[in-house]
């Protein structure tokens, strides 16, 4: 099982960065305990990661996150 989500970390004032986090199940086995004992036992692991994509959003006038890039190409023409 797992999922990829699309999120927000926020920067500081106004400003965020948009973020992948996937998170999935691990599953290991471990040694048996006793060490006579038929069967090894199971621990299931939930791993998150996040992934940073350098996408950076800053609020305007109006209030609207819009992206850092789009605004210094609107400023460029």
């Amino acid at each position: 099982m797992g999922s990829v989500t699309l999120k927000h970390e926020k920067i500081g004032t106004n400003r965020f960065e948009i973020v992948f986090v996937t998170q999935f199940r691990m599953y290991a086995q471990q040694t048996r305990i006793p060490s006579d004992s038929p069967e090894g036992s199971f621990k299931d692991t939930m791993t998150t990661k996040t992934y940073r994509t350098g996408i950076f959003l800053n609020a305007d006038s109006d209030g609207n996150y819009i992206s850092e890039a789009y605004q210094n190409q609107q400023k460029d023409k």
